[in-house]
C-alpha cells in the first residue's frame, strides 16, 4: 500500500495549452498601445484573436497600394498646411525685399535697421514655433515606438521558445531592451540638446552677421548624426551576429534530443520527427504573422511624422531659394541653419525606425530549431 502512494505522490502531471491562442491574444493587446489615429488605418482584423484572420490582415497590410494610400492620405492632411507656411514666409520675404530696394529713402540708419530687424524676427517667430511643435512630436514619436518595441517583446521571447530558440530569445530580448535603453537615454536626451543648440546658433548668426556660426552647426550636426548612427549599427551588428550562433546552438540541440526521443521511446519514437515538423511550420507562420505585423505598426508610427518633417522642410528650402533669388542673404542663411534643424529630425526617427525594421526582420527570419 505504501509503494503505491509512493509511487502516486511520484507522478508528474501532464498537460497541454494552446500557446496559439496565447500568440493571438498577445498581438491582440498591442491595439491598446498604438495611437487611435493609428489603429484606425489598420484593416479590420488585424489585432483578432484569431491567427488565420489576423494573418489574412496583416497581408492586406502589406501590400504596395495599401500603404500608397496611407501615404496620400497624410500628405492630403499635411500639404495645406506646408503650402501655407511656405506663403507666408514668402509674403514676409517678398516685403523685406521691397524695404531693400526703398531703404534709401529712411534718412535715419537706426529706423532701417529696426525695420530690418522687425522682418527678420517676424520670420524667425514663424519658423521657431512650427521647430518646437516638431521636436515635441518627435519625443512623441519616440515614446510611442518605445511602448510598441515594449509590448512586442513578451510576444518574441514566446515565439522564440515555441520555436526550441531558449537562448535565441534571451539574445533577442536583450537587443531590444538595449534598444529601448538607447531611445530613452540617447535619442531623446541628445535630440532636444542638438536641436537647441543649432536653434540659437541660427539665430544668433541672423542678429550677428559678422560671427560665423555654421562651422559650429556642422560639427554639433556631425557628432550627433555619427554617434546615432554608430550606436544603432553596433547593435544591430551585435545582434545579429549573436542571433546566428544562438540559433544554430539550439538547432543543434533540438537535433539531438529529437534523435534521442526517436530512439528512445518504443513504437511512436519515429512519429516524433513528423510532429515536430507540424509545431515548426506552425511556429514559423506565428512568427511571420508577428513579425511582418510589428513591421507594419512601426512603419505607420512613422509615416505621419517623417512626411510631416518632410513636408515642412521643402517649404523652408523653396523659402530659402527664393531669399537668395530676391537678394536677401541675412534671411536666406538663418533659413538655411534651421533647414538643418529638420535634418536632425529625420536623421532620428528614420534610423530608430530602421533598426527596429531590422530586429523584427532578423525575428521573423531566424530558423525554428525545432
Amino acid at each position: 500500500m505504501s509503494a503505491v502512494l509512493l509511487f502516486a505522490l511520484l507522478v508528474l502531471p501532464v498537460a497541454a495549452e494552446d500557446t496559439e491562442a496565447q500568440v493571438g491574444e498577445g498581438f491582440a493587446a498591442l491595439e491598446e498601445i498604438l495611437p487611435e489615429d493609428i489603429a484606425s488605418l489598420l484593416p479590420d482584423g488585424f489585432f483578432s484573436v484569431d491567427t488565420q484572420e489576423s494573418a489574412a490582415s496583416v497581408r492586406e497590410a502589406s501590400r504596395f497600394s495599401y500603404f500608397l494610400g496611407v501615404v496620400a492620405d497624410i500628405l492630403g492632411l499635411h500639404l495645406g498646411q506646408a503650402v501655407a507656411l511656405f506663403a507666408s514666409l514668402l509674403a514676409l520675404l517678398v516685403l523685406g525685399a521691397l524695404f531693400e530696394r526703398v531703404r534709401t529713402l529712411f534718412r535715419s540708419e537706426s529706423l532701417r535697421q529696426a525695420v530690418s530687424l522687425v522682418l527678420s524676427l517676424a520670420l524667425l517667430a514663424s519658423v521657431i514655433s512650427l521647430s518646437y511643435r516638431f521636436l515635441t512630436e518627435t519625443l512623441v514619436f519616440f515614446d510611442r515606438l518605445s511602448l510598441l518595441v515594449d509590448g512586442m517583446i513578451p510576444l518574441t521571447a514566446l515565439l522564440y521558445a515555441m520555436g526550441g530558440n531558449v537562448t535565441t530569445a534571451v539574445v533577442g530580448n536583450a537587443g531590444l531592451m538595449m534598444f529601448l535603453t538607447l531611445c530613452e537615454k540617447f535619442c531623446t536626451v541628445a535630440l532636444r540638446s542638438a536641436v537647441s543648440i543649432c536653434t540659437a546658433l541660427a539665430v544668433c548668426s541672423a542678429f550677428m552677421p559678422s560671427f560665423n556660426m555654421r562651422g559650429i552647426t556642422n560639427l554639433v550636426k556631425r557628432v550627433y548624426t555619427f554617434s546615432l548612427g554608430f550606436l544603432m549599427l553596433l547593435l544591430t551588428f551585435s545582434l545579429s551576429v549573436q542571433t546566428t550562433l544562438t540559433a544554430a546552438a539550439d538547432s543543434v540541440a533540438m537535433r539531438g534530443a529529437k534523435m534521442l526521443a526517436g530512439s528512445a521511446i518504443p513504437v511512436v519514437g519515429g512519429s516524433v520527427g513528423e510532429t515536430l515538423k507540424t509545431v515548426s511550420a506552425s511556429v514559423r507562420f506565428l512568427k511571420s504573422t508577428v513579425g511582418i505585423g510589428g513591421i507594419v505598426m512601426v512603419c505607420l508610427l512613422l509615416l505621419p511624422t517623417l512626411l510631416s518633417v518632410l513636408l515642412y522642410r521643402l517649404s523652408l528650402i523653396a523659402a530659402a531659394a527664393c531669399a537668395d533669388f530676391l537678394g536677401l542673404s541675412r534671411e536666406s542663411a538663418l533659413l538655411s541653419n534651421l533647414i538643418t534643424v529638420y535634418g536632425y529630425l529625420l536623421a532620428s526617427v528614420a534610423i530608430c525606425s530602421v533598426t527596429v525594421i531590422f530586429l523584427l526582420t532578423l525575428f521573423v527570419r531566424c530558423r525554428v530549431a525545432v
